[in-house]
């Protein structure tokens, strides 16, 4: 009984007009739900991904300052959380 009843459905679906405009309208909604669900992803992605970049240069900046200031090498990676090998790199001048 139950196959009955989605085999006739399967072939409304297949075989008449408004059963092929139902699965085009239902097709496109589920591209664009899966398009919205994409887009929503990647930005959160990004804002994930911004905010890691933006805090590792704030401990660049920070790390720079201790440096000028006159802070060992150890104590900047201390504090800072860098590396001793970054803090090495950010304390050596740079060659223009």
């Amino acid at each position: 009984m139950y196959h009955t009843t989605i085999a006739n459905k399967v072939r409304y679906l297949k075989e008449t007009k408004e059963g092929q405009d139902k699965m085009g309208s239902e097709y496109e909604r589920i591209l664009r739900e899966g398009r919205r669900a994409g887009r929503k992803a990647g930005i959160e992605a990004g804002i994930i991904k911004g905010r890691k970049e933006g805090e590792e240069l704030n401990k660049v900046q920070i790390a720079k300052n201790m440096i000028s200031n006159g802070l060992s090498i150890e104590m900047v990676s201390k504090c800072s959380g860098l590396s001793i090998e970054k803090v090495i790199q950010l304390a050596e001048p740079k060659a223009v």
